[in-house]
């Protein structure tokens, strides 16, 4: 039976909306937040989406483009989390706006008037905002982490939150850095923000750390309750609880990893890839880009292709540890874009590296780096996330089975009574009055 709070949904100046995505929140973790205080306030009185299907590839920066754009990987163009950079140890990630090729939210918010903060929000390096807090990594000329959040951050706010809150900074390590991101989200809601896209990774860092069902990963959860403790005693001091819309949100789940798959070596090996004398790059005409869990090859020509597939006989992938090969058929059912033309789908246990130096193509995890990884096929039944919304607007008492990742921006654009052509998502209706 559907309740609702009988609350005027006009979207007047006093209508204020917070987006936060806890990266790597999965389906299963519902039943333990609905044991914490506050989340289980705004699931009581709001409405939840229990399995939420990702994007393929269900990485961070290609989910978070689809959250705010209602689009797959090949309208919005964020297609993994790192440009494609052959040869390269550390290529540069899809940090900058510019990347996005739709409209997105934020847009949309701009257009309206409405204030907008972005915080650590993939993807909005350089976006132009008076408060924005770019993740961006150091790269190219730019050594240190200060001078690339100031360069593509909004720099007078930036500098004023290090001022602030910079001396309880570890780097970028956890839990230090979602504390940190927290108490700048406090500064801007006091400011009186209209729409705040906030980015916690605690979850995430302990998960890809510890393991998707550790109590590392649990402690974490009760971290992001207290930090969302803060947001709504906060909002409440203020008197504009009752005025806001709370839009929480997972990008992927997880699953825990015992092999690495280094196939650019088999790729090497079988005359795709040359490399020098001291093991550099010289070219390629197949190359693995990674995705942890899954993997997009490039190939230069049709003959290629042919001839990559014929060597990825059912004896060669099991022994690969690669569950899957999608190829352009089955990849239109993906909508991963990019001229992709082969996606591998490693076996539950097994993710790819871009390692094409290494002598084994399957080795053992090294568990210092992580013990577990995202970026699976979405669809499967146990690989879901979690969509929660609460607030001015929502229907309360509501749990729905499933829903997209593309189906959140258009829920927030009726919302706000606008739209953006071309979404691939929509609305879902029962959770709005």
């Amino acid at each position: 039976m559907k309740h609702s709070i009988s609350i005027d949904n006009s979207n007047d100046k006093k209508s204020k909306y917070i987006v936060i995505s806890i990266d790597a929140l999965r389906s299963e973790d519902l039943k333990f937040l609905k044991t914490l205080p506050n989340f289980s306030k705004l699931i009581n009185h709001g409405s939840v989406a229990k399995n939420v299907t990702s994007i393929y590839p269900s990485v961070t920066y290609p989910c978070h483009a689809s959250i705010i754009t209602g689009c797959y990987p090949d309208k919005h163009g964020v297609y993994n989390n790192y440009l494609f950079q052959p040869g390269r140890d550390n290529p540069d990630w899809f940090w900058f706006y510019k990347y996005i090729k739709r409209k997105t939210i934020i847009d949309i918010a701009k257009e309206k008037n409405m204030k907008v903060a972005t915080l650590f929000w993939p993807v909005t390096g350089g976006i132009k905002l008076k408060y924005n807090l770019a993740e961006v990594l150091p790269h190219g000329k730019y050594k240190s982490q200060t001078s690339v959040s100031l360069k593509y951050s909004s720099t007078l706010f930036m500098l004023k939150c290090f001022i602030k809150y910079g001396h309880n900074l570890k780097g970028i390590s956890q839990p230090y850095l979602d504390n940190f991101t927290t108490d700048c989200a406090l500064d801007v809601l006091k400011k009186g923000v209209d729409l705040s896209l906030i980015h916690l990774v605690d979850l995430d860092s302990m998960r890809h750390k510890f393991g998707t069902n550790s109590q590392e990963s649990y402690e974490a959860l009760k971290r992001h309750d207290e930090r969302l403790g803060r947001i709504l005693s906060l909002l409440k001091e203020k008197n504009t609880l009752q005025d806001t819309t709370f839009f929480i949100l997972g990008d992927h789940s997880f699953k825990d990893v015992e092999y690495m798959i280094n196939i650019n070596s088999f790729l090497r090996d079988n005359t795709f890839i040359s490399l020098s004398s001291d093991g550099k790059l010289l070219d390629y005409t197949a190359y693995a880009h990674k995705c942890d869990g899954s993997c997009e090859i490039f190939v230069k020509d049709s003959s290629t292709k042919n001839r990559l597939l014929s060597l990825l006989n059912k004896s060669t992938l099991n022994t690969l540890g690669i569950k899957n090969v999608y190829t352009e058929a089955s990849l239109s059912d993906f909508n991963v874009g990019n001229n992709i033309s082969i996606m591998l789908e490693a076996k539950d246990g097994f993710y790819f590296t871009n390692n094409y130096t290494s002598n084994l193509y399957v080795e053992k995890n090294d568990p210092s780096k992580c013990v577990a990884h995202h970026g699976y096929n979405p669809k499967e039944e146990d690989y879901k996330t979690l969509f929660i919304a609460s607030g001015k607007g929502i229907s309360a008492g509501i749990e729905i089975e499933h829903m997209n990742l593309v189906d959140i921006a258009p829920t927030f654009c009726k919302l706000i009574n606008e739209t953006i052509d071309g979404m691939d998502g929509t609305c879902i209706d029962q959770m709005l009055i």
